[in-house]
Order: structure tokens, then sequence, then C-alpha cells
């Protein structure tokens, strides 16, 4: 079972502008989906992907297919890209409300898993100690983070966008409780 991403957008701490949010990603997978064949009673259902069937530029191909429909990103990152794994990208602020469209344009292009997930949201300055304290002050109690999207800056402040999961009412004991901070001990 997969961990439920947040859906939820946090206001930016420090408000650079009231329609400047990162609030949506857009997750492809540029892989081909493949069925999964095996011999015998146990012929699987399922899908996965066949990195080996990519391009060595299917990144690249893919970047350029966005810029010339005229998306601009604002954060990018992922894992395995050119493999089994998915790239991960927000729009930039003029565009930011146009990621469904531009999921749409993708599996028109042919890309496959491609979804739209909601996020966290806090903004940070470019200094010391602000990544901990945006986190500190966006992320909810009893949630852990998954994944940190850091984007470009925008009027001074730097969009940090990032995924939480819950943890199992199960597994609480002990679990979702603030660390105090090390600072100022050997």
């Amino acid at each position: 079972m997969s961990p439920r991403r947040d859906r939820q957008a946090r206001s930016p701490p420090h408000p650079i502008q009231e329609d400047a949010t990162m609030h949506q990603q857009i997750r492809v997978k540029l892989a081909k989906p493949t069925a999964v064949d095996t011999p015998g009673a146990m012929r699987a259902g399922g899908v996965r992907s066949d990195a080996s069937e990519l391009p060595t530029d299917a990144l690249v191909t893919m970047l350029e297919a966005l810029a010339e429909k005229g998306y601009n990103l604002r954060s990018a990152g992922g894992h395995a890209i050119e493999g089994s794994g998915e790239f991960v990208f927000a729009l930039d602020d003029a565009r930011h409300d146009d990621s469904e469209a531009c999921a749409q344009f993708l599996r028109d292009q042919g890309y496959s898993d491609v979804v739209v997930v909601e996020l966290e949201l806090c903004w940070m300055k470019d200094e010391q100690g602000e990544l901990a304290r945006c986190l500190r002050d966006t992320a909810r109690p009893g949630r852990l983070i998954q994944e940190i999207h850091i984007g470009t800056p925008a009027n001074d402040q730097v969009p940090v966008a990032f995924t939480t999961i819950q943890i199992p009412e199960e597994d609480t004991e002990g679990k979702g409780q603030p660390t105090q901070s090390r600072r100022g001990r050997p």
C-alpha cells in the first residue's frame, strides 16, 4: 500500500505575491509501460516500465516539447528519470494554474503515468537555517516529510514544495513528535 500524499497547499509565510504559489507538481514516467507476463497460472495483469526502450535524450526531448508549448518550469527533480523512475516538476508562477492542461499535453504526447499532485508549500530566504525554519513552521504534526523540491527564487524568496505522509494510527507511539534541536550542544 502506498502512502497517501498530502493534498493541501499552504500560503507562504513570507508573502511575495498572492497568486505566486507552486502548489501542484506534475509527475511523469518517461519509460513506456509494458505488460508483465509470467508463465503458467500466475499470469500478471500488471504493468511495469521498460527503460530499455528509451532514447538517451528522452528527458531533454520532453523538456523541449514543454518549452515549445510555452511551459516554463519553476522546479524540477526526480529519480531514475531515464530509467524506471519519474521526473517531477512544477510550472512557473505565470502558468501554475495550467498543471492539469500540461499533464494532458504530456499524455497526448504518449507519456505514461502522468499525475498532478498537490503539496505543502513554504517560502524561504536564501540564508543559513531557512530550510529548517520553513519546514518546521509549515509541516503538520503527525506527518513525515516524504519528498522536498526546491524551486528557483522569485522576489528574493525560494519556494519549497514538499509531500508528507500520515503516520498510521498503530505506528504513532513515539513517532510524529518534534525532535529537539541540538543547536548549541557539543
